[in-house]
């Protein structure tokens, strides 16, 4: 199983990516939102991938604080979302970059 623990003192929204074997195809899921000091677990599944990919910022009140992200994009809506890969171009709004 894939886990996150926020170890900051503010709320960080997460997106997470994966190839989904059984489905043959890139998977992206979102939003999770993880209250400080909680451990959330977006991927429950035995862990058979080499690699996993997420996308996660934080805001306080005063707004946008800050992300985490890398060099792999995704597809992702704004509101909580599931997304296959191929149909993506019917799906998605935002592109963003992950990281693993």
């Amino acid at each position: 199983m894939f886990q996150f623990t926020n170890e900051t003192n503010g709320k960080i929204y997460l997106a997470f990516g994966y190839w989904d074997r059984i489905e043959d195809d890139w998977i992206s899921e979102g939003w999770w939102t993880i209250q400080p000091g909680c451990t959330i677990t977006p991927y429950a599944k035995q862990l058979l991938n080499r690699y996993y990919y997420y996308y996660a910022y934080y805001a306080r009140n005063s707004g946008y604080s800050g992300k985490w992200s890398g060099s792999v994009p995704f597809y992702v809506k704004t509101a909580a979302f599931e997304i296959k890969e191929l149909g993506k171009l019917m799906l998605a709004t935002v592109k963003l970059i992950f990281s693993h």
